[in-house]
């Protein structure tokens, strides 16, 4: 989980934290909203344990379904965001994600279930050397079949991030040597069910304007509870939005496990 604060000043700002370290970190730093970024699944369930731990009614969890570099880069956006809109950080991510384009390379799609590969690529994964290739961006990827990945250099300046578990190298390709910050791989990482994958993101536009036209109507919205800036439907810092139940640590991942072929 990532530890959002409203200052990019504290050591470490970007980096994930685990349970113990993530508490350890909110004592250090004292009160103030603060916004614990988490993947869901188990990452989620060490988030809310933290907070109950904590017992703080200005420390928000904001749960993201998403692929591992899509996280990240939404990550990377929110730490410029001022600790006093954490509360409103939803409609912040919703405004984000059509403006990011991944790319997911992989060799096998047999126990892909989101998006469904047909039958036939359920076949062909069968097949040693072949290879898959599935764009995210502002609507759900189709699975297509590829003799080679392509992975188009980002814009220059834009943010642009991958990750891997490819040591054989057969789906990675050039992806490596296009000079882009490479995520690590943590225990809590949402990854691919395949024995090969590689992923990239990229922001296609400012965020900045994005953003400000997502806020614009909340400017004067607040938590009749804390009095921190909310959303109509109530306050991602007292928790009292989004009113959905939270999900079992081992069964929540979007992807399965690793497939062994």
């Amino acid at each position: 989980m990532l530890v959002l604060t409203g200052s990019r000043s504290h050591p470490d700002a970007t980096k994930d934290w685990d349970m113990g370290q993530a508490a350890a970190l909110l004592q250090q730093l004292g009160h103030g909203p603060a916004l614990l970024l988490c993947r869901t699944g188990e990452d989620e369930h060490a988030a809310r344990t933290v907070r109950g731990i904590l017992k703080r009614k200005d420390l928000g969890i904001l749960a993201v379904n998403e692929p591992e570099t899509r996280f990240r880069a939404l990550g990377y956006c929110l730490l410029q965001l001022h600790s006093r809109v954490y509360g409103q950080a939803q409609i912040v991510v919703n405004a984000l994600r059509p403006a990011l384009c991944t790319r997911v390379a992989l060799s096998s799609v047999s126990k892909l279930t989101n998006p469904s590969p047909t039958i036939g690529q359920h076949l062909q994964s069968m097949v040693p050397g072949s290879r898959f290739t599935l764009d995210l961006g502002e609507t759900q990827g189709r699975v297509t079949k590829v003799k080679n990945v392509v992975w188009d250099k980002p814009p220059q300046g834009s943010l642009a991030i991958w990750a891997a578990d490819d040591e054989q190298n057969r789906v990675t390709g050039a992806l490596a040597s296009l000079g882009l910050h490479r995520e690590p791989l943590l225990p809590m990482s949402h990854t691919w069910p395949a024995k090969s994958w590689a992923e990239m993101t990229m922001l296609i536009t400012d965020p900045g304007p994005l953003v400000s036209q997502a806020l614009a109507p909340l400017a004067q919205t607040y938590c009749p509870y804390c009095g921190q800036m909310a959303v109509p439907q109530g306050c991602l810092l007292c928790g009292t939005w989004p009113n959905v139940p939270v999900q079992p640590p081992r069964t929540s991942a979007p992807h399965p496990v690793k497939e062994s072929r």
